[in-house]
């Protein structure tokens, strides 16, 4: 079964050939549609900027609601269109056009039900999308553009900083609505009370009871778990990762680690993976898949794309330019060796996400499956574990899914995969 991405993959590329086959056009055809395509461009911009500033307002600040989720970046794209703020950048007939429905989100395989549903994609995340890959008449793609590239820090940055914010005025509504909006079952977590949240980040990062999320066979180390409440796909090798799923024309386990020396000795040519996407409805905390010993985190990266699959099934170097962060962990999965096996954890913040962060981030630091060893602030987000290739059976329903293109709901500690003794 094909996923919506993988439309969106064959659009871009084909986007890239027509742009390739339009480069022997004179400048003075070209001129025109390039024009045309700065000023898409610019129109985007400022609208993702009005999303951003807009998450900055109060009631006070404006008029009556100016503080509700729809009305800032926070906000489902299928929902937002329909307020004045966006109105006044597009046209009902622009509308139409920059969000067809197809476009808007992706599908999703709820694994407890088995049944499949539409996730629309935050107004952030559409944007960018539309950033990234606007279309005009010749020029249709405008990847990796410098200004693109620092728009998207800058207002990640500023988002961040807004979200920090401690004014009452603009987090409590915030918070009421954000939980109204993504129907956030409050009785789930360690602090019920709202107003005790003191930023909106502080509620994105906020903990669930120790009982919410239970651990599958935590005396068992075979047994691998997840390490967030996400959309998942799960990889036997980076082969097949890379030609159904992670499209990116870097992207390798040398890239995404930042050290191919590492790479090669720790987990050999063809490792395998489990990617983790985090939604900003999801409990934003993520945990260690088996226990083990932690080494100090590396910082690499410094951009902030989105990872919606219809980012991460394009050419886009998603997951090996963003702003991540590598650990090592030697775990305690069993091996005929007797040595430790290296599992590599590495959480990579997205479009909007300023930061992300750990529970100890100490060489050395000693952790047990299901673990709570890091969280991000707000935005999508995206964990990606990684094995030697040889070390893990997946479960095959995840298998199953991940090699049709579609992602699948999971919660922290659902077992995912199991590991293999291997010499």
């Amino acid at each position: 079964m094909a996923s919506i991405a993988g439309a969106i993959v064959n659009k871009v590329q084909g986007a890239l050939s027509r742009q390739s086959s339009s480069s022997s056009s004179s400048s003075a055809s070209s001129s025109p549609d390039k024009k045309e395509a700065k000023e898409r461009h610019d129109k985007l911009s400022q609208s993702l900027q009005a999303a951003v500033d807009n998450s900055a307002k109060s009631d006070a600040a404006g008029t009556a609601g100016t503080n509700s989720i729809h009305n800032t970046a926070v906000a489902p794209a299928k929902t937002v269109s329909k307020h004045g703020w966006f109105q006044s950048f597009y046209s009902e007939e622009e509308l139409e056009s920059l969000f067809a429905y197809e476009h808007m989100g992706v599908y999703v395989i709820n694994r407890a039900t088995k049944e499949k549903f539409f996730e629309d994609m935050p107004i952030y995340a559409r944007i960018g999308m539309h950033l990234l890959f606007n279309q005009s008449t010749l020029s249709r793609t405008l990847l990796g553009q410098k200004r693109v590239d620092k728009l998207l820090v800058d207002q990640s940055i500023k988002q961040g900083k807004i979200f920090d914010r401690v004014d009452p005025a603009v987090v409590q509504p915030h918070i009421q609505s954000f939980i109204e909006t993504y129907e956030i079952d409050t009785s789930l977590l360690l602090q019920q009370d709202v107003a005790a949240y003191p930023t909106f980040n502080s509620f994105f990062a906020r903990k669930l009871k120790p009982d919410v999320r239970p651990i599958d066979a935590p005396q068992d180390p075979r047994i691998i778990t997840s390490s967030a409440d996400c959309r998942l796909t799960v990889w036997n090798n980076v082969a097949t990762a890379t030609k159904v799923w992670v499209k990116g024309k870097h992207f390798t386990i040398p890239e995404l680690l930042g050290d191919a020396k590492l790479s090669e000795s720790k987990f050999g040519t063809n490792p395998s993976l489990a990617i983790f996407r985090l939604a900003p409805a999801d409990y934003h905390r993520f945990h260690s898949p088996c226990g083990g010993v932690l080494n100090k985190p590396v910082t690499k990266g410094g951009q902030y794309y989105t990872v919606n699959p219809q980012a991460v099934n394009t050419e886009l170097d998603v997951f090996t330019a963003n702003r991540r962060d590598i650990r090592i962990l030697e775990s305690d999965l069993p091996s005929a060796s007797g040595l430790t096996t290296p599992v590599a954890i590495v959480a990579i913040g997205a479009l909007l996400v300023g930061s992300v962060n750990w529970t100890d981030a100490a060489e050395g630091s000693k952790v047990s499956k299901g673990d709570d060893i890091g969280w991000f602030q707000y935005g999508g987000s995206t964990v990606i574990v990684v094995f030697p290739g040889d070390r893990v059976k997946w479960d095959d329903d995840l298998v199953s899914a991940s090699e049709q293109g579609i992602e699948v709901l999971v919660r922290v500690g659902e077992k995912i995969g199991q590991a293999i003794r291997a010499a």
